[in-house]
């Protein structure tokens, strides 16, 4: 469950999806004793003291981000060999019409003219899916264990990712209208700063994300190909 003002204001289905539901597929894996990948988040820092190794300590500010945490636990806690791979506001194209990321959203706005408000006091690293995915498949093809942060290099704001797709696809940025976090009184906290350090992955799982403008493209041609299909 990831979105995270519904699980602020339904705490108990945040459980069930991210903490119980972990708890159950871990029990299964057990027989097996197989390998366990865990996807899990940016949000369990405070966004205090950006970019984070995956030394620092986790400082959870949100009904999210503590799900996510607990999560984490059981799973390195769980006897299993198991990674854990954290990561952060990933982007890519999607067959799901429910699902739209900020690389598309703003792309699809600014397509139709529409004035958008964005945020200009978070700063995350934005991932192209396919990296992200890249390194699930290393970690399970090579069953590298432990806890790696993966993301793309760059902690940009979000009002600079949706000012970078503008320029990319040569859109009109005066639709774009900034704003800050406080001003949308959203009922869970964020935290503002996170970004991670990737060393330990570009080490011990080949980890080599692509620039943001790299993974525009890459954006760009699957769009293509889409329309061309």
């Amino acid at each position: 469950m990831t979105n995270v003002d519904a699980c602020e204001l339904d705490p108990v289905s945040c459980r069930k999806y991210n903490v119980d539901a972990v708890h159950y597929l871990v029990d299964a894996c057990k027989e097996f004793n197989t390998h366990f990948i865990n996807i899990s988040t940016d949000f369990v820092f405070d966004g205090t003291a950006g970019p984070y190794s995956e030394e620092d300590e986790v400082n959870p500010l949100s009904v999210y981000a503590h799900s996510k945490m607990d999560g984490e636990r059981i799973v390195m806690e769980s006897g299993l060999p198991w990674t854990i791979l954290r990561t952060m506001i990933i982007y890519g194209v999607t067959d799901d019409k429910q699902r739209s990321n900020i690389v598309l959203w703003t792309k699809k706005s600014l397509e139709e003219r529409q004035y958008i408000n964005v945020i200009n006091d978070q700063f995350r690293g934005p991932t192209l899916a396919e990296d992200l995915a890249e390194a699930c498949i290393v970690a399970a093809t090579e069953k590298t264990q432990g806890l790696f942060h993966v993301s793309g290099k760059e902690v940009i704001s979000i009002l600079e990712i949706a000012e970078r797709v503008a320029d990319f696809f040569d859109l009109d940025k005066k639709f774009i209208k900034p704003i800050t976090t406080a001003s949308l009184k959203q009922p869970a906290a964020r935290p503002l700063k996170t970004g991670f350090i990737i060393s330990k992955a570009e080490r011990e799982l080949n980890f080599h994300p692509c620039s943001f403008e790299e993974g525009l493209k890459v954006i760009a041609e699957q769009l293509l190909k889409r329309q061309e299909a």
